[in-house]
């Protein structure tokens, strides 16, 4: 794979330079502009990927403009992604939940959920698994999938 990229989760923005609201054409460009090997156009207007399929970007039917950005984080993706100075796969399932429970109002329990929204922070979390716990040594429960969502006032 091409160059290796650090990404900042910004919770309820981005992953990286991936923002919320940006055209296909934006993130292609973005893509391009980062020498990434493989990305692939799904063919549909939903959804891109990039880096290994481990970068995705889900579009909104009406507006065309990406909704949700998420990443499945692996040692090969050709990419870093840290959240607040911390790469998001050394982060428990229970430390990230906890974490995004306090920027969404506190109103969150943790109950080993497979996935979960915060909407007012803008964040998804899904896949629970000890198999993403590529840091440390399996042993760990960690969200495979972590993205970015359009923030909400909290009514879904």
């Amino acid at each position: 794979m091409g160059s290796h990229h650090r990404f900042e989760f910004q919770p309820g923005r981005a992953i990286g330079p991936f923002e919320l609201g940006m055209t296909p054409e934006e993130v292609s460009q973005v893509v391009v502009n980062m020498a990434c090997e493989d990305f692939e156009i799904s063919g549909r207007p939903d959804f891109d990927r990039a880096f290994a399929n481990s970068l995705q970007i889900d579009y909104d039917p009406e507006t065309s403009r990406a909704a949700r950005v998420s990443v499945y984080w692996h040692p090969d993706c050709g990419y870093e992604c840290d959240f607040n100075g911390k790469p998001i796969a050394a982060y428990s399932s229970r430390e990230i939940f906890e974490f995004l429970a306090r920027l969404d109002g506190g109103v969150h329990e943790y109950e080993q959920q497979t996935g979960y929204r915060f909407p007012i922070a803008g964040v998804s979390l899904f896949d629970l698994d000890k198999d993403y716990d590529y840091s440390g040594d399996g042993q760990t429960l960690v969200y495979g999938e972590v993205g970015v969502i359009i923030p909400t006032s909290g009514i879904d």
